[in-house]
């Protein structure tokens, strides 16, 4: 699991949203990091919120332990960067082939151009999925200092 130290925000029934302090992990403060720290604050102008279940029933203004299951993380990479990926590349051969049976005597620039055309259309799709999926719930887990030492 990853642990780190956050702020509850502000609070929805049964989940919270937390800002993270100093950094997304542990790692961060320790300067054995990823990098992924640094990028964040050097593009990041507004600090990031996220959702995460309040089982624990803080209360806003209180600093709490956030924790997130291993392959939570790896499954949002691979959504947020795989899945649009994949359909970046099947809306340009999608695109391709559409662009080239409509205009058939326009050669090769039709390809070229139904390609973008269908890169883009799949990459914004993947985009927009991705922002419907992101509405779900939490997948991070809110408890008290002494509830995440006893895990």
């Amino acid at each position: 699991m990853v642990e780190t130290r956050a702020i509850v925000i502000r609070t929805e029934g049964q989940d919270a949203y937390v800002e993270a302090i100093g950094g997304a992990c542990s790692a961060c403060g320790g300067g054995k990091s990823c990098g992924a720290g640094s990028l964040t604050e050097a593009l990041c102008v507004k600090p990031r919120q996220f959702r995460a279940h309040n089982g624990a029933g803080a209360r806003p203004g209180e600093e709490v332990d956030v924790l997130v299951e291993d392959g939570a993380l790896l499954k949002t990479a691979l959504a947020l960067y795989a899945f649009p990926l994949l359909l970046l590349f099947a809306g340009a051969f999608a695109g391709s082939a559409w662009a080239g049976s409509v205009w058939t005597e326009a050669g090769s620039a039709a390809h070229d151009t139904g390609a973008a055309l269908g890169a883009l259309a799949g990459l914004a799709f993947g985009f927009f999925i991705i922002a419907l999926r992101g509405r779900r719930g939490a997948t991070a887990t809110i408890h008290r200092g002494t509830d995440a030492a006893s895990l």
